[in-house]
């Protein structure tokens, strides 16, 4: 750390997570995916260390954080990029981009059809994406690295 301060450790209790993508909100909060036999969260981490789940479910491999476990779950979430109270998080294994409403904690299938691969540019279920691995944002549109297509989809976020 270049000022010192301590590391958090985002493995939960050592359940043995991955630790993914990384995004910064406004507020200075960080948001960490991790994924693994503590289940696929979506951590908020303030800045004096503590953490809350803020989408997904702790101790699950069946996420589910809304209404149905297809449209609402994170699954290997690797990638994360924040606008305003919206995280949009990719996930390298299920081909697809979700929403998680910071507030809340909702889940929402934004782009892509969960568990099917391809290469198609699009809105909702008409884009689809090979592994997107990372995501960044300007502020308004968002930058997906699709690296099994090794192309980088572009589109305007819904926030």
């Amino acid at each position: 750390m270049v000022d010192g301060q301590a590391a958090v450790t985002l493995d939960n209790d050592n359940y043995n997570s991955d630790s993914y993508g990384f995004g910064v909100s406004s507020g200075g909060f960080l948001y960490g995916g991790t994924s693994g036999y503590s289940g696929q969260v979506l951590w908020k981490i303030a800045p004096d260390g503590s953490r809350t789940a803020a989408g997904g479910v702790f101790n699950s491999l069946a996420l589910v954080s809304g209404s149905s476990a297809e449209a609402t779950s994170l699954t290997y979430p690797t990638g994360v990029a924040i606008i305003g109270s919206t995280a949009y998080v990719v996930s390298s294994s299920r081909h697809d981009l979700r929403a998680v409403n910071l507030q809340t904690g909702a889940v929402s299938l934004l782009a892509g059809t969960s568990g099917t691969f391809g290469s198609a540019d699009g809105t909702g279920s008409g884009a689809s994406f090979r592994s997107p691995t990372r995501i960044a944002t300007d502020g308004t549109n968002l930058y997906v690295w699709d690296s099994g297509n090794r192309t980088i989809q572009i589109g305007r976020a819904h926030v």
